[in-house]
């Protein structure tokens, strides 16, 4: 093989990889702008709820072999989050 045709071989796929960085763009782009975007329904209320400890059971299991973990309370953090009703 010549110098020649490893460097025509560098360019091709060089073109190639090109186009198709554009072709995807170009293509986001196009389904992007072609679905029209629907108002938000303006029937919800949302509120943020702050995170919080509460205390959650739980269930008898076993634990390794021969060990018995009876079932106890345990305090578990919820995070904060958002919360949406309909009216």
């Amino acid at each position: 093989m010549h110098m020649a045709d490893g460097f025509k071989k560098v360019v091709a796929l060089g073109a190639a990889s090109a186009a198709l960085a554009v072709g995807a763009l170009v293509g986001a782009a196009g389904s992007a702008s072609a679905a029209p975007m629907p108002d938000r329904p303006h029937h919800h209320h949302c509120s943020w709820v702050k995170g919080h400890w509460g205390k959650e059971w739980r269930w008898s299991h076993a634990e390794g072999h021969h060990h018995w973990r009876h079932g106890h309370w345990i305090w578990v953090w919820h995070p904060g989050h958002r919360e949406c009703r309909k009216h």
